[in-house]
């Protein structure tokens, strides 16, 4: 039985994982309330709700409740203030280190948030790796 249980969830997550894919692509869909629900929270868990919240406000994705929108972008308003202060923190530590001629290379998550995405707080990072 507990193995059903482990497959159950397993496909519930695989769905989720699909419908959480197709919506950072704007691709809309029917979702019942429950459905819904889980979408944002998974989002907001994986770091995609700023994306999410992007892809609504261009009228790329559709279909959501205002409650689910709300959520979106109180969520994306928080990780852009925390993207602010984590931009401010990495400039005053790579000045610092340059003010001593050290060399830095960022690397991963900030490198990634200023390279490939159009608005840096579109991908969360909680820290700062350098080389």
């Amino acid at each position: 039985m507990n193995g059903n249980l482990q497959t159950s969830a397993a496909v519930n997550s695989s769905s989720l994982w699909r419908r959480l894919a197709r919506a950072t692509i704007g691709e809309p869909s029917n979702l019942s309330e429950e459905a819904e629900q889980d979408l944002i929270r998974t989002a907001a868990e994986h770091g995609v709700s700023a994306l999410l919240d992007r892809r609504v406000h261009e009228g790329v994705l559709a279909g959501l409740s205002s409650a689910s929108t709300d959520a979106l972008r109180a969520e994306s308003r928080r990780l852009a203030a925390l993207d602010l202060a984590l931009n401010q923190a990495t400039l005053k530590f790579v000045d610092l280190l340059a003010a001593r001629g050290i060399d830095v290379l960022l690397l991963k998550g900030a490198a990634l948030a200023h390279l490939v995405y159009d608005d840096s707080y579109l991908r969360p990072r909680s820290d700062i790796d350098v080389y």
